[in-house]
C-alpha cells in the first residue's frame, strides 16, 4: 500500500458514498465472498497490474464510484484509479480499489501499481493469518495496526525480504528489480488487504 495507512479510511468513505447511491435489493442478500480469496484472485494473481485488476470478472458487477475520491498519501501520486463498491448482507459492504502512479523517493519517482479489497465487517486477524501463510515470511509492523509482507525481487529472480520502514526511504537503497508489498490493515470495523508493486 505504499505507506497507505490512510487507504483503509478512504476505502470505507468511498464505500459509504456508494451505498448512499443505492444498491439492488439482491445485493443485500447475496452471500459474502471470502476476502482473502477474492483479493488473491483479483489482485495477487494479476500481479497488481492495474489494467488486469480492473477487468477482473469478480468485481465487474460492483458499482463504480463515478466521482473522484482523494486517496491520502504523501508518498505517492496516482495517475489512474478505479473504485468500486458492493453492498453485502447485513448492511456490510465490499470495496475494490486499484491505482497506478509514481512513488516519490529521494532519487527519482518510481512507477507503482496497487490493488486493494476491503470488507466491512472484516476479520483482520483471519486475513492476516492467511496472508502470512501465503507470503511465507513474517510481517513487519506499520502505522495504525497495519502489517506488511514485503520483498525485493531482483531481475535474476532472487527474493529478499524487506525490513520495516517507509518504502520511499527503502527503495533508493535497493538495486534494480521490483518491490512487492502485501499490506493488511484494520479500519473502523473493516479489513483491508492490498498488493502493490514498485519498479526500481
Amino acid at each position: 500500500m505504499v505507506s497507505f495507512g490512510n487507504t483503509g479510511r478512504a476505502l470505507a468513505a468511498a464505500a459509504g458514498c456508494a451505498l448512499l447511491l443505492g444498491a439492488p435489493a439482491s445485493a443485500q442478500t447475496a452471500p459474502t465472498p471470502e476476502l482473502f480469496g477474492l483479493w488473491k484472485r483479483v489482485c495477487a494473481d494479476n500481479g497488481g497490474i492495474y489494467a488486469r485488476t480492473i477487468t477482473a470478472p469478480e468485481v465487474q458487477g460492483w458499482s463504480r464510484i463515478p466521482f473522484p475520491i482523494p486517496i491520502p498519501s504523501k508518498d505517492a501520486k496516482l495517475n489512474k484509479k478505479t473504485i468500486r463498491a458492493k453492498a453485502l448482507g447485513g448492511g456490510g459492504f465490499g470495496m475494490f480499489f486499484a491505482g497506478e502512479g509514481e512513488l516519490k523517493s529521494a532519487v527519482r519517482p518510481a512507477p507503482f501499481q496497487m490493488c486493494a479489497v476491503a470488507f466491512k465487517p472484516g476479520e483482520f486477524a483471519d486475513v492476516l493469518r492467511q496472508a502470512q501463510a501465503w507470503a511465507g515470511q513474517p510481517a513487519v509492523a506499520g502505522e495504525d495496526g497495519m502489517r506488511s509482507f514485503r520483498h525485493h525481487l531482483s531481475p535474476d529472480g532472487r527474493r529478499t525480504p524487506l525490513e520495516a520502514g517507509k518504502l520511499r526511504e527503502l527503495a533508493p537503497k535497493l538495486g534494480p528489480g521490483t518491490v512487492i508489498s502485501v499490506d493488511v490493515a484494520p479500519s473502523q470495523g473493516a479489513a483491508v488487504i492490498s498488493y502493490s508493486t514498485i519498479k526500481l
